[in-house]
């Protein structure tokens, strides 16, 4: 059974908070573990847990003075803010705006990483909006010809991975990788949470409290946090790299 088709069925009740913006704008594509709940928050438990991602945020911004770590960190804000939306009101516009969050996310990503090969030029923040604006088409698109959405963050992921191998073979960096391998780690930790509770390996659908979404968001904002430590750790290299 594909994970991604499970759902697309109207979950909320009638009378319960969303259940007019769910009959509005469509359930999302995806079916966790975590049954709507008749409340404000309708996942409570994947709503709360975003709270990893605002943790993020404050550590990155607070520890780091770095204009481009800090807009990183901005990124992460954005990605906790809207996916706890998104499971406060489980419907598809919010949804949409889950996305977009990631996609803020990984294009600043990979903006950094194209900026290391100089293949797009040397300015990181319209590479950042480039590559934003191409996850956009990348969204419509999958919708469009019917293709799990989800798909175009794993796309993402691949060219960061690809990226980053090519970088440190170039510049002869992997020694300065140690965050990386922690983020790599905890996002292969995340993944498997997350197909744990898609392929309800396990679930239970009476704890609002803990899920594997809950721990994929979890580890995931363990996993952007050693992430933006590990670009910071990059451009120290490369400032002193180029000034020695």
């Amino acid at each position: 059974m594909d994970p991604y088709k499970q759902t697309n069925s109207y979950s909320i009740e009638k009378g319960c908070p969303w259940y007019e913006a769910q009959q509005s704008y469509g359930p999302p594509n995806i079916d966790w573990c975590e049954p709507s709940h008749c409340s404000v928050f309708d996942e409570p438990a994947n709503t709360w847990s975003n709270l990893i991602f605002l943790i993020a945020f404050f550590y990155l911004y607070k520890k780091i003075n770095d204009s481009f770590i800090r807009f990183y960190a901005v990124t992460l804000f954005f990605v906790g803010l809207f996916s706890a939306l998104y499971h406060a009101s489980n419907n598809a516009f919010s949804q949409f705006f889950d996305f977009v969050g990631m996609y803020l996310m990984t294009s600043i990503i990979l903006a950094f990483n194209t900026n290391r090969t100089k293949a797009l030029g040397t300015n990181i923040y319209s590479q950042f909006w480039f590559f934003a604006f191409l996850n956009m088409v990348l969204f419509m698109s999958f919708e469009y010809m019917e293709i799990p959405i989800q798909w175009t963050v794993a796309l993402n992921v691949f060219a960061t991975m690809f990226l980053e191998i090519f970088n440190g073979i170039k510049e002869q960096s992997f020694r300065h990788y140690k965050y990386f391998y922690f983020g790599f780690f905890f996002l292969v930790l995340a993944q498997s949470c997350a197909m744990i509770d898609l392929n309800r390996i396990y679930c239970n659908p009476n704890n609002h409290v803990l899920h594997g979404h809950v721990f994929w968001h979890i580890f995931n904002g363990i996993s952007l946090t050693f992430i933006g430590l590990h670009m910071f750790s990059i451009r120290k290299f490369l400032n002193e790299k180029k000034t020695s």
